[in-house]
């Protein structure tokens, strides 16, 4: 499969798989892999960002114990409206 002129290998699995998904929507298995691709790094992207700000924060001394934590959840789902979660 070639993805942004650059070739790459795929298990024989993984293509058969990307063949197979892509029938019913009559998309090509390469848009579907590079939309995949693209969806991972976006992600990956946040999560550096965001492990970044976590950092910083625990740096900065701001912190919140477990118990802080589900009051200021339990008050943000109650300002919603959605009460406490129902199992």
């Amino acid at each position: 499969m070639r993805l942004m002129d650059t070739a790459i290998s795929l298990p024989k699995a993984l293509r058969d798989w990307l063949k197979r998904v892509s029938r019913p929507t009559k998309a090509k298995p390469a848009d579907i892999a590079r939309g995949a691709i693209a969806e991972r790094a976006a992600y990956l992207e946040w999560e550096a960002r965001a492990l970044r700000e976590g950092q910083k924060d625990l740096d900065q001394g701001r912190t919140m114990s477990t118990k802080d934590l589900r009051t200021a959840l339990l008050a943000q789902r109650q300002a919603r409206g959605s009460g406490k979660k129902q199992d």
